[in-house]
C-alpha cells in the first residue's frame, strides 16, 4: 500500500528544512532588509509568494501601541492569537509580543501589580523577524524553521504591518502547490488536455 503523496512531501520537506544559519545570517534577521532568501531549502524554489495567505494573515494580524500597557495587551489575546504586533508612532513595527512574554511577566506575584503600568515596549521582543507579501513562501517558512517560529509579521517596505505568517498555514499552502504541480506533471504525462 503507497502512502499518502501530501505524506511523502512532508516527510522530504522536514528532511530538506535543515538550514545552518552563519552569524551574518542572523545579523541579517534584524536589518530592515531582512529577506527569506537566504533560507532556500525548499525543493526547486517554485512556491507561490507570501501574498498567497492573504486574506487569512490579515485577520489574524493584532496591532498595538508601543504605550499600551500589559495587562491591556493581555486582554488583546483572543482564541487564535498568538502574538501581537507592536508599533510605534509612524504605524511602523517596532516588536512582536507573544502569549509566552505577557505570561512571564504575570505569573510573577511581585511584579503582577505592576501590569497596568508597564508599557508593551518592556516586554516585547524587539529583533523582529519579518517577511514581505512579494517574498517566497518557501523561503520564508524555511526560515522560520531554522529560527523555531510559530509567527511571523508581515511587513510593506515602510515596515507596516499587513497580516501574520503561520508556520502551519504556510506549510499547508506549499503541500497545496506541490499537490497541484503534480497533477499538472501527471496530466501532461499522460497527455491530458493536449488531444
Amino acid at each position: 500500500m503507497s502512502a499518502n503523496p501530501l505524506a511523502k512531501r512532508a516527510i522530504y520537506a522536514a528532511s530538506r528544512s535543515a538550514v545552518i544559519l552563519s552569524a551574518a545570517s542572523i545579523a541579517h534577521l534584524g536589518s530592515s532588509e531582512s529577506s527569506s532568501t537566504a533560507y532556500e531549502s525548499w525543493p526547486a524554489r517554485r512556491t507561490g509568494l507570501v501574498e498567497r495567505l492573504f486574506p487569512q494573515a490579515a485577520t489574524s494580524l493584532v496591532v498595538i501601541d508601543q504605550k499600551l500597557s500589559v495587562s491591556d495587551a493581555a486582554g488583546k489575546f483572543a482564541a487564535g492569537v498568538e502574538m501581537l504586533v507592536v508599533v510605534g508612532g509612524d504605524s511602523a513595527v517596532v516588536g512582536v509580543l507573544t502569549k509566552t512574554d505577557v505570561l512571564s511577566h504575570l505569573t510573577l506575584p511581585q511584579i503582577r501589580q505592576s501590569a497596568h503600568h508597564v508599557p508593551a515596549s518592556v516586554l516585547m521582543s524587539r529583533d523582529v523577524v519579518r517577511c514581505r507579501p512579494t517574498d517566497r513562501l518557501g523561503g520564508v517558512w524555511d526560515m522560520m524553521h531554522a529560527l523555531d517560529l510559530r509567527n511571523i509579521p508581515i511587513t510593506c517596505a515602510e515596515l507596516k504591518p499587513l497580516g501574520i505568517v503561520n508556520a502551519r498555514h504556510a506549510l499547508i499552502a506549499m503541500l497545496e502547490e506541490a499537490e497541484d504541480e503534480d497533477v499538472m506533471l501527471r496530466d501532461y504525462i499522460m497527455g491530458v488536455g493536449y488531444r
